[in-house]
């Protein structure tokens, strides 16, 4: 993807400067920025190959070609293209790159939760590390479950450094306000703030250890920049409704799937001319003007619907979840897969969609007919 100013007031950047003198703020005091640690992940193995099962469309490849996929691993979606078949995992190595695969699986109270993160063929391909992350936690009182989900921008060498940041400083940064006050009371443009200033905090710290004496607020951005998708989730229900509320900048999706289908709480990427997506996204440590302009929505939902906070890696070719994938999805989703399955089933193959891959799933885990 690509950072861009759109051209209208409603999603033009503020002046990165205001961004700039928070992060000072965060430097006189760095307790502040203290976060969880990461969640667990895993490597890939190679040795460990799955032999994959899939759809009806590959029965008339040649045989050569049914046996070069079979020595990969995963599950595809309609044709899942010739990089699929042919991109192999290369572990890069490096101290400051994260692991190629992340992974959670498990209960969580009253709900199972399923989260991956998969670096995608290209970055596999071109050596670049994955550049999505993700994380989850409970507030305090273990009322809310706060889910996040980053994507960094491709351009940028340090984004995975971002999309980390802005993950690990937004569930703090949430969490803090929930045990502070209420959900209704929770100012979402000052936890965008928050974020953005940690994300210039972290750039400024990166760019001068490669040389540059006073990196600018414009550097950190084009070095570093991620989108950013939050959602707050009841946790107990006291009805058929449960609470979820979500807010984003960028082009990450936050999808419910149950009984009635699918419904989208956020916003999905819609394509363009010839099926293709646009590529250019808002990102942080980039935020909209105003609060008024900050993307957020409260819905009240099905209890027994599946929360997935995605990556655009997912979300675009789930579209608007009308077609195959989509179909394909619910039915992968109607009950909690195993965490190894569900790893495959994020990653799945499908032409011309080779982003990195990050999903987290909420299921309750009392699961009614969906």
């Amino acid at each position: 993807m690509t950072l861009t100013a759109a051209p209208d007031s409603s999603h033009t950047g503020a002046d990165i400067g205001d961004v700039l003198d928070l992060a000072t703020a965060f430097n006189d005091n760095p307790d502040a920025m203290i976060v969880p640690g990461p969640v667990a992940e895993v490597r890939p193995r190679e040795a460990a190959q799955a032999i994959p099962t899939g759809p009806a469309e590959l029965t008339d490849q040649s045989h050569s070609e049914e046996v070069q996929m079979r020595k990969g691993r995963g599950r595809w979606i309609g044709d899942p293209g010739r990089s699929f078949r042919e991109v192999r995992t290369t572990l890069i190595g490096r101290r400051d790159y994260p692991p190629d695969t992340a992974i959670d699986g498990g209960t969580l109270g009253p709900v199972e939760i399923r989260a991956a993160s998969v670096c995608g063929l290209s970055h596999r391909q071109s050596g670049k590390p994955r550049q999505d992350a993700y994380g989850f936690c409970l507030d305090p009182t273990g009322e809310w479950l706060v889910v996040a989900v980053a994507d960094g921008v491709s351009a940028g060498d340090y984004s995975h450094h971002a999309a980390d940041r802005a993950v690990r400083q937004g569930l703090a940064e949430i969490s803090r306000r929930l045990d502070a006050g209420s959900l209704a009371s929770l100012d979402w443009y000052q936890v965008f703030q928050s974020v953005a200033a940690a994300i210039v905090s972290t750039g400024e710290r990166l760019l001068r250890v490669e040389g540059s004496a006073d990196p600018s607020a414009e550097e950190v951005a084009a070095a570093m920049s991620t989108t950013a998708s939050f959602a707050i989730y009841q946790m107990r229900p006291e009805s058929d409704q449960r609470t979820v509320t979500v807010a984003w900048v960028g082009d990450s999706p936050i999808w419910t799937v149950g009984r009635n289908g699918w419904r989208c709480l956020s916003a999905w990427k819609k394509e363009g001319a010839g099926g293709i997506s646009s590529s250019a996204v808002a990102a942080l440590p980039y935020l909209p003007p105003t609060p008024e302009h900050l993307a957020v929505h409260s819905a009240q939902v099905d209890t027994h619907d599946v929360l997935l906070v995605m990556s655009d890696g997912v979300g675009d070719p789930l579209g608007d979840a009308t077609g195959e994938v989509g179909k394909k999805l619910r039915e992968w989703w109607r009950d909690p897969p195993e965490p190894l399955e569900f790893v495959e089933q994020v990653a799945f193959g499908r032409k011309s969609y080779d982003d990195d891959r990050t999903v987290v799933g909420v299921w309750p885990s009392a699961v009614g007919a969906r």
